[in-house]
C-alpha cells in the first residue's frame, strides 16, 4: 500500500476510522474554544478507539505545521513520533504484562513528570489506559494532580465504566463517552437486511436531491418500529462503517476499502459530497445510534435521521 496523506483534520479522521463522531466533536470544540480540560475520562468498551483518539489529541496539541488548533499535519516530526510512540511529551501508562494493577510507583513517576516543563511540545499528554486497574490508594494519589496540575499537562484516563473509579476522581475529569466499536455489532442476516433497507432509502434520497427531483414522489421511509432495538443498533453501526468507507474514498485513500462491499456505490457517494458533508452524515448516524441506545422512540430516532439526510 502506498503512503498517503489525508486532507481532513486529524480529529475528523478519527471519526472516519472509528465512527466516534460525538467524542471527536467534544474534543474539537474544546480545542477550538481554548478550554480543553486538563483531566479527561475516555469512557467506553475496550477497542472503541480511545488510545487512537488520545494519540490524535496529542498530535493536535503538538503539531508544528498545523493550520488550525485541530488540524495536525500528520507528517511533521512531532506527529510522526506520536504515531511511533517516541515523543518525549506523550506518555502511556498501563498495567505491566501479567499484572492486574497499575503499580503505585508508576503513578508517582507520572505525577512527578507532570510537574515538570514539557521537553518540546507546548504541553505534555499522559494516558492512563485501563484506569480501572488503579488501586484506591493510587487513585487517591492522583487527586491533587487532577485538581491542580503543577505543570502544563493533560491527563487522560481510559476506563470501561465510571463505577471502576472513585467518585472523587470522576468529579475532577471531563467525561468523553465512546460508543462500542462497530465490529462488536452482530453481523447476522437480519441486521444486514435492516442496514440494506436503510441504505437503499438513504441513497435514493441523496441521488434524488442531487438530480433536483422532488423526494416526496419516492417510496416512504422504512418503518423499523417493530424491530428489535439491539438489532437496530447493530444495523446503524454497520451504516456508520459504510459511510466511514465512503469518507476514506473521498479523502484520497480508496485502496483501503477497494475490496470492500459496495465499493462503486461508496465511490459515487464520495464523489458527490465534500468531506465535511460526509462527516455530517456520520454525525447523524452516531446521534441515531445514541438515541436508540438511550431508548428514544424508534420512529422519532429514525425520523430525525431521514430528515437530516434530506437537508
Amino acid at each position: 500500500m502506498r503512503p498517503f496523506r489525508f486532507t481532513l483534520p486529524a480529529l475528523a479522521l478519527v471519526v472516519a476510522l472509528s465512527g466516534q463522531a460525538r467524542a471527536a466533536g467534544i474534543l474539537k470544540k474544546s480545542l477550538e474554544s481554548g478550554h480543553l480540560a486538563h483531566g479527561l475520562l475516555f469512557l467506553g468498551p475496550r477497542g472503541a478507539g480511545q488510545r487512537q483518539m488520545a494519540a490524535e489529541l496529542a498530535k493536535a496539541l503538538f503539531c508544528r505545521e498545523k493550520k488550525s488548533v485541530t488540524d495536525s499535519c500528520g507528517v511533521c516530526s512531532a506527529c510522526r513520533r506520536v504515531d511511533a510512540g517516541g515523543h518525549p511529551d506523550f506518555f502511556v501508562l498501563e498495567p505491566e504484562e501479567d499484572s492486574a494493577v497499575i503499580k503505585m510507583e508508576a503513578v508517582r513517576a507520572l505525577i512527578s513528570r507532570s510537574s515538570l516543563r514539557p521537553m518540546e511540545a507546548p504541553s505534555q499528554l499522559f494516558v492512563i489506559d485501563r484506569a480501572e486497574c488503579l488501586r484506591e490508594d493510587a487513585q487517591n494519589a492522583l487527586l491533587k494532580t487532577l485538581e491542580e496540575p503543577q505543570g502544563r499537562a493533560v491527563i487522560v484516563l481510559v476506563a470501561p465504566s465510571a463505577e471502576s473509579l472513585l467518585t472523587t476522581v470522576r468529579s475532577r475529569l471531563q467525561t468523553v463517552s465512546f460508543a462500542p466499536p462497530a465490529s462488536a455489532s452482530a453481523g447476522d442476516e437480519e441486521t444486514e437486511q435492516i442496514k440494506r433497507r436503510a441504505l437503499e432509502f438513504i441513497l435514493s434520497r441523496i441521488e434524488a436531491r442531487a438530480r433536483g427531483n422532488d423526494a416526496d414522489g419516492f417510496a416512504a421511509a422504512p418503518d423499523f418500529s417493530k424491530e428489535d432495538r439491539q438489532t437496530l443498533v447493530g444495523a446503524v453501526d454497520r451504516l456508520i462503517g459504510w459511510f466511514r468507507d465512503a469518507l476514506l474514498v473521498g479523502a484520497g485513500a480508496p485502496e483501503i476499502v477497494r475490496d470492500a462491499e459496495d465499493f462503486r456505490e461508496k465511490e459515487r457517494i464520495a464523489a458527490g459530497f465534500a468531506g465535511e458533508d460526509l462527516l455530517d452524515r456520520l454525525e447523524l448516524l452516531a446521534q441515531t445510534r445514541e438515541r436508540l441506545a438511550a431508548n428514544v422512540n424508534v420512529k422519532l430516532a429514525f425520523a430525525a435521521l431521514w430528515e437530516g439526510f434530506e437537508s
